[in-house]
């Protein structure tokens, strides 16, 4: 969702984060409560995830639509989040200034 991020509001709009949301779930092509979760681990396990995240200000839980997404809430990024995908993509080295 990198590209969907507005460094104005500082987060992903929701339709973008439950379209992102529906095709994780629907590439997992898991149905049933289970859908979207990855293996081993189930919806609660994964909303406790999400929860975490979000209490370390990485990620918000945003509006869904029911027309796109299906057992899990939609959560977006925040700029924390997207900070700390950059970092872990270069391998955990600081940026040079």
């Amino acid at each position: 969702m990198k590209d969907r991020y507005n460094p104005t509001t500082g987060e992903v709009d929701f339709e973008s984060a439950n379209a992102f949301r529906g095709d994780f779930e629907h590439k997992l092509g898991r149905f049933g409560e289970q859908r979207g979760t990855p293996q081993g681990m189930n919806v609660g396990a994964v909303m406790t995830c999400c929860a975490k995240l979000q209490s370390f200000g990485l990620v918000l839980q945003v509006r869904q639509n029911p027309g796109k997404t299906f057992a899990l809430l939609p959560y977006s990024p925040l700029k924390r989040g997207c900070d700390l995908l950059e970092y872990v993509a270069r391998g955990g080295s600081a940026t040079a200034s």
